[in-house]
């Protein structure tokens, strides 16, 4: 059977191509092993090392295994081999990270199922999932352009968080209430002509990593850039040249709040940003 040792796969986290920003690495391990050999931790660091210092990441570690031994005995496998990667991202790299964590699912069956009890190679393994976590500082809405105060100190790059703009649950129908907001937004661009906005959309509830879930993720992607395109055609109907407006849907690539453990957390996450720019 040909061996897995030692192999990474590196996978795009919600999308179809890889980027340095979330990404999924695999690390594979022949029978009964947990601990990391010398490839493996080379390869291990050079995922590791293709990410952006200057920020901090959310790493999400699952152990699986094949299906030989008992049930029991392939949990505290499939968490030893985790916990054997959380030890090294945080003696390694601690200044990635903004929060990690482990679980185990122990053996995963497929349906390649072999007869020569030797498992299956592709289920001993450990997903790392390593997700960006946004570091702006967002101005609050008080000292932004949107409520005409500390204009020049605005630069490129800045963004606002709308926190008073709502959705209805799973739509891209704003709750009558946001629209005075949207207005408010209106009139400050009206107000300041020159300046341009991407609007980005991010989405709460994002438990769900593996590579298995990829209709999940694709329709917390597809949420939340109709939400921000709903934004903008808001903005647009009030007068404000398409010109002046981008939009982007982050799925749940960014949150501001993960592992998301209350609903005060997933409601921290679904939010709207609207990035400067220009000016």
């Amino acid at each position: 059977m040909k061996s897995f040792f030692g192999l990474v796969i590196f996978l795009l986290a919600f999308s179809s191509q890889l980027n340095a920003q979330n990404k999924i690495i695999q690390l594979f391990y022949d029978m009964d092993v947990h601990a990391l050999n010398n490839q493996q931790e080379q390869l291990l660091s050079t995922s590791l090392d293709s990410l952006n210092n200057g920020n901090n990441y959310y790493f999400d570690i699952t152990g699986y295994t094949d299906y030989v031994a008992s049930k029991e005995y392939n949990m505290k496998l499939a968490k030893k081999r985790a916990d054997v990667i959380k030890n090294f991202i945080q003696t390694n790299y601690p200044q990635l990270i903004k929060n990690i964590k482990t679980s185990a699912h122990g053996e995963l069956i497929t349906e390649q199922i072999t007869s020569n009890n030797s498992g299956n190679s592709e289920n001993r393994r450990v997903d790392v999932v390593v997700l960006f976590a946004e570091k702006t500082a967002y101005i609050p809405l008080d000292k932004s352009m949107f409520m005409g105060k500390n204009y020049n100190e605005l630069k490129k790059g800045d963004s606002i968080e709308l926190k008073t703009l709502r959705f209805v649950l799973n739509t891209t129908n704003l709750k009558e209430e946001s629209k005075k907001t949207l207005d408010t937004v209106v009139q400050e661009l009206r107000n300041h002509t020159s300046v341009k906005l991407r609007i980005e959309g991010h989405v709460c509830c994002g438990d769900i990593y593996t590579p298995y879930a990829a209709d999940f993720k694709k329709n917390q992607e597809k949420l939340s850039k109709n939400r921000a395109q709903s934004i903008m055609n808001y903005l647009i109907s009030k007068g404000i040249k398409e010109t002046r407006l981008s939009y982007i849907g982050y799925g749940f690539k960014r949150p501001k709040v993960y592992p998301e453990k209350t609903e005060a957390d997933k409601a921290a996450n679904r939010r709207v940003i609207l990035r400067i720019t220009y000016l």
